[in-house]
């Protein structure tokens, strides 16, 4: 299965991911960052396991992402 690695600490708050797939992206209503909804903690990442089917939409957001926070393998 696909995983997608989020760098929270590096991210600006932009909301390029909550606009494109706001069923897995919040803007954090304190800090003003994005949250990767499910996601598991690892070190400076932030790891969530998805559908093959949702990879397409993921690449998305990663492309959108100006400082390039978020990353698929």
């Amino acid at each position: 299965m696909p995983q997608v690695f989020f760098n929270r600490k590096n991210c600006i708050g932009c909301g390029n991911c909550a606009d494109v797939l706001a069923s897995y992206w919040d803007m954090d209503s304190k800090d003003g960052l994005a949250t990767l909804t499910g996601a598991e903690k690892r070190g400076n990442n932030y790891i969530l396991e998805i559908d093959a089917g949702l990879k397409d939409d993921f690449l998305e957001v990663a492309e959108l992402c100006p400082v390039n926070v978020i990353k698929l393998r």
